[in-house]
């Protein structure tokens, strides 16, 4: 909100991407947040963050940084009949707009396709989850972008990590590695996967024990 602020006080209106820096500071260990570039652009995050919504159906809730999606059921006895309101849930979802690999300019697109779904990449429009692939169609063909959408972090980066891992091994032959950033991406989802894990094992041993009666 502050930046938009900024922002509207300089006559500066329409998409704006914010750069932002997360870091620790040492003395009080609090998180910061700087805000420390401005892109006066419509971006590719910002697209395939529209693609996830259109996927899911959902919305972001800027107040909790939620995805919210809805999960329509069918009545009891009518086939075609789906409930007016239906329940909300949280879904958690780890986009990659960027995603270069020289090798998969060998492919036909359709191959490619096949390739994933030989191998479970896929998303389930009924519960909501699974993986979105955008295959970039540039000059260079070597370009791609993807969400991983689960019902937690820890699914959502597993599946971002495992897809990547799986697509570098079907198009990257032993005698043809290829140039890509794909093995620096999987390591930092490990890294995040296994940072949440520990702050969750923190946030269980400092839990209070509940009371005995």
């Amino acid at each position: 909100m502050r930046v938009g602020q900024a922002c509207l006080q300089h006559l500066i209106v329409g998409y704006v991407s914010v750069d932002l820096a997360s870091f620790l500071n040492p003395n009080t260990m609090e998180q910061k947040v700087w805000a420390i570039d401005l892109d006066l652009t419509y971006s590719d995050h910002l697209a395939m963050t529209q693609m996830l919504l259109m996927m899911t159906g959902g919305t972001l809730n800027f107040h909790t940084g939620c995805l919210e999606v809805p999960m329509p059921h069918r009545e009891k006895g009518c086939e075609h009949q789906t409930v007016a309101n239906p329940p909300v849930v949280p879904r958690y979802a780890v986009i990659g707009s960027h995603l270069f690999h020289s090798n998969l300019s060998m492919l036909y697109h359709n191959v490619f396709l096949m390739v994933c779904k030989a191998h479970g990449i896929g998303f389930n429009m009924k519960r909501k989850q699974g993986t979105i692939v955008a295959v970039y169609d540039g000059s260079e063909r070597c370009r791609m972008g993807m969400i991983a959408v689960s019902e937690d972090l820890q699914g959502a980066l597993v599946t971002f990590a495992r897809n990547l891992s799986v697509i570098h091994q079907e198009i990257s032959p032993s005698n043809m590695q290829g140039e890509s950033n794909f093995k620096y991406l999987i390591k930092e989802a490990e890294d995040v996967l296994q940072m949440t894990v520990q702050n969750k094992m923190r946030a269980v041993e400092v839990k209070p024990a509940s009371p005995i009666y």
